[in-house]
């Protein structure tokens, strides 16, 4: 494994994801799982973990399922639910150069008491019932999956009397415990919202929250590692929003514990894509510090916001990630995930203009990104006439045959 980082090099070349792409390099064996019907409650008992982040040393060697290619997100915009989920999946098996989906689900539906992961049953279930549903449907379609976890909400702004983490964060977070008391989560003053309307997020940057964090992603970790159709489990974005102070939320703390993560996941999923979904930091040197971390235990980067002269602040990931910033380019490194969302999908840019800006764009202002993996947001028409649609995003896909960069990132 060559582990050596390029330092400004030119970008890697990419290649029409055809049959190479679907049938991916994958590892970790065949996953057994347990049918929904058959329990409503399952208790999973965490490992003993340490939130002190270990230092970026040389990178581990090992084998991770890679499936590069375009996925298809399946939660945003106004519809979803299981059932649709499955419908959409079914829909895609064969779809040209699609590789697989991505759900992003809020954590109060994926954790429902403290380690109790699965919730009802049927079209009804949620945690490990929903997700054993749609790696059977996947594994049947031929596609791999990806699974997001959101530990923050936004919208308009709310008001309220009592702190609230408006149906996004298991309950027990109301009483957790953290170094500036309880609860676990913090929200933006009543009436109003912090940047980029945010409206709550967990405290993070908090070894309490972030011990329930590692605790969340060991049980899936244990439960599906092992399952050859899930590729990837991804963390939020970077971005936070929350002015310095408040809740206890410095920057520091923040990518201390991100590194704490990023070592305790990489042990519950030995041989699975794990990814930080960066997008923004304060500073050159935090996103560094992350890189170098990400290294080490071989994790993804790539956060939402994929748009045609995305950014030219300092403290963006692409920047960094590419080198442009006078920093190491990690492209060819780590795997680079482009994510396109809703509302990236206004119709102010065609599927072909996004495509290639991430492809082959300004690198000054973010394109040039080589990513490994992209991925699509189904749903968007509620952002008016002139929306990407549905066709309109597999047309695109087909017409390329699924083009990306292919090339196994050295960290893996």
């Amino acid at each position: 494994m060559n582990a050596v980082l390029r330092l400004r090099a030119p970008r890697g070349c990419w290649v029409l994801a055809t049959a190479c792409i679907l049938a991916g390099c994958g590892g970790g064996g065949s996953g057994t799982s347990t049918p929904a019907s058959q329990s409503t409650s399952i208790s999973v008992q965490p490992a003993t973990v340490s939130s002190t982040p270990a230092a970026p040393l040389t990178p581990i060697s090992r084998a991770i399922k890679f499936h590069p290619g375009h996925y298809i997100e399946l939660d945003p915009g106004s519809s979803g639910g299981l059932s649709k989920w499955l419908t959409t999946i079914a829909s895609l098996k064969g779809a040209t150069g699609v590789t697989g989906v991505m759900l992003i689900q809020p954590w109060a539906r994926l954790e429902f008491a403290k380690n109790e992961y699965s919730q009802g049953s049927g079209l009804e279930a949620q945690g490990f019932g929903m997700i054993d549903q749609l790696l059977a449907a996947c594994q049947s379609a031929g596609l791999q999956f990806m699974l997001g976890v959101a530990d923050r909400s936004f919208g308009a702004a709310k008001t309220y009397g009592e702190p609230s983490s408006f149906g996004q964060l298991p309950s027990y977070f109301d009483d957790l415990v953290t170094a500036t008391g309880a609860p676990g989560y913090i929200d933006a003053p009543s009436g109003t919202t912090w940047s980029g309307k945010l409206q709550m997020i967990a405290k993070l940057w908090d070894p309490a929250v972030m011990q329930r964090y590692i605790a969340l992603t060991g049980a899936y970790g244990a439960r599906y590692d092992s399952n050859p159709n899930f590729e990837m489990w991804s963390a939020s974005e970077t971005a936070i929003g929350v002015p310095i102070g408040d809740g206890g939320f410095n920057d520091a703390a923040y990518v201390a514990q991100l590194q704490a993560w990023m070592s305790a996941a990489r042990s519950a999923f030995p041989t699975t894509g794990l990814r930080v979904s960066a997008n923004f930091l304060d500073t050159v040197e935090e996103l560094t510090t992350l890189f170098q971390t990400a290294v080490r235990y071989a994790i993804g980067v790539g956060g939402p916001d994929v748009e045609v002269d995305f950014s030219n602040f300092p403290g963006t990931s692409n920047l960094v990630f590419s080198g442009y910033q006078g920093t190491t380019d990690y492209r060819g490194v780590l795997p680079w995930i482009s994510e396109v969302q809703t509302a990236d999908e206004s119709g102010v840019s065609t599927p072909a203009q996004l495509y290639a800006y991430a492809m082959s764009g300004d690198i000054a202002t973010g394109g040039s990104m080589d990513p490994n993996y992209f991925i699509w947001a189904f749903d968007a028409s509620y952002l008016g006439p002139r929306a990407l649609t549905n066709p309109e995003i597999l047309e695109f896909i087909s017409s390329i045959k699924g083009a990306i960069n292919t090339r196994r990132p050295s960290s893996y």
